[in-house]
């Protein structure tokens, strides 16, 4: 049997529950196994998988954002830490979640420094652009 897996990853775009859906219904009309990465590339790297029918595709197109429960919690956490920031009367800061803990940096520390990233990250980019 074939198998199919859906990631995205960065922000919505216009159209992106649309394509999702396609996909996912298409996949299943051919007999295909579908299934949604969690995450993005880290979720891929990390093989967080969840199957996909048609009725986790159901309904995404008005509902809006991106359709896995975890990306859902995750904005609403961060969303929350924001809120927590301008009620404490905290601004010029980014809200952001290490070791599943919302913490809270200056965007002064953040500007202009030199961020790591997975080297794996970027040879997945590698053999995705081919």
């Amino acid at each position: 049997m074939k198998r199919i897996a859906v990631l995205t990853s960065g922000g919505d775009a216009p159209g992106m529950n649309a394509a999702i859906r396609a996909v996912v219904r298409t996949s299943i009309d051919k007999g295909w196994e579908v299934y949604g990465v969690e995450q993005g590339y880290s979720g891929l790297l990390a093989g967080k998988f969840i199957p996909l029918g048609a009725r986790d595709v159901g309904g995404i197109m008005q509902r809006g954002g991106t359709p896995t429960a975890f990306d859902r919690l995750l904005g609403t956490r961060l969303g929350a830490g924001a809120m927590d920031c301008l009620a404490r009367g905290e601004f010029g800061v980014l809200a952001g979640i290490h070791k599943d803990e919302i913490c809270v940096t200056p965007l002064a520390e953040l500007v202009g420094r030199p961020k790591p990233l997975d080297p794996r990250l970027l040879e997945l980019e590698r053999v995705l652009a081919m």
